[in-house]
């Protein structure tokens, strides 16, 4: 549990928004409850959340909780899981409100069912409205590379309380998923994709071996990389949109939107 004046405190020395680091503790804090919880032992987490909660401790600021299930997909299994984090998050200061939550199955963005559950929390903040800590699971993902099994990075002073192991994606697996969406997976160019992208190159993640899993990965999913980087260029002013948009208000601008792209450009021709 942690005091609003922290929240204040770290939000004024990253130049980020308190909202942005409230949920941010908060994430961590439903990631923690999860390692207690039955039923989530074949969720293995990705995405940009998973990068800074698993793998750097400074990376961007995220809002969701992404999870691949190597199991079956089912809503109401799911729900039961995430709802049995309650308690546990609620003995670090973290208010969930279950009677709010809202659950979607819905397709994804290659026309394959997943589930959403948006769970609204009250955090150290204390004002304004409940803000929401969005759920989104999926099945039909084969992985080329091995879960790692990650400490959980929580820069907060209630850490000691929260330590936890969370089965997460290699940077590898990330990178190569990343790739794909950018290379047309999405319907809406999102510009956290080339972020991630140009930063897991900067930090020295094995492109080789990324770009080695890409094609099964978008075989995988229908999609087909010819012509990809073309495609991805004449996107650029969707990508920066989304840059201003989507990205902005959680970085600090450490890399640009024309490294970003760039460095997502090299890449995808090379796939």
């Amino acid at each position: 549990m942690i005091s609003e004046a922290e929240v204040k405190s770290a939000a004024r020395q990253q130049g980020v928004y308190p909202q942005v680091v409230d949920r941010d503790h908060a994430l961590g804090v439903v990631l923690w409850a999860l390692s207690l919880t039955s039923g989530a032992d074949g969720w293995v987490f990705k995405g940009g959340t998973c990068l800074r909660k698993c793998h750097f401790g400074d990376y961007r600021f995220s809002e969701d909780l992404d999870f691949t299930l190597t199991g079956r997909l089912d809503s109401k299994s799911a729900l039961s899981v995430i709802l049995q984090c309650i308690s546990h998050a609620s003995s670090q200061g973290i208010q969930l409100i279950a009677e709010d939550v809202r659950v979607e199955v819905m397709d994804d963005d290659y026309g394959r069912e997943s589930v959403e559950v948006r769970l609204p929390y009250r955090g150290a903040l204390r004002m304004g409205s409940a803000q929401n800590i969005r759920f989104h699971l999926s099945a039909d993902e084969e992985l080329a590379f091995e879960p790692q099994s990650k400490a959980l990075l929580h820069p907060y002073s209630d850490a000691p309380a929260l330590a936890c192991v969370v089965r997460s994606y290699a940077l590898e697996e990330v990178l190569a998923e990343k790739l794909r969406a950018a290379a047309g997976q999405r319907r809406h160019a999102v510009a956290r994709d080339i972020y991630d992208i140009a930063n897991l190159v900067q930090r020295g993640t094995d492109v080789e071996a990324a770009l080695g899993a890409l094609p099964g990965k978008a075989a995988h999913k229908g999609l087909s990389l010819d012509r990809a980087a073309e495609h991805f260029a004449a996107r650029r002013a969707e990508f920066e949109a989304s840059w201003e948009r989507s990205l902005a208000y959680l970085v600090v601008e450490d890399i640009g939107f024309d490294q970003a792209f760039s460095a997502t450009a090299e890449l995808l021709a090379r796939a």
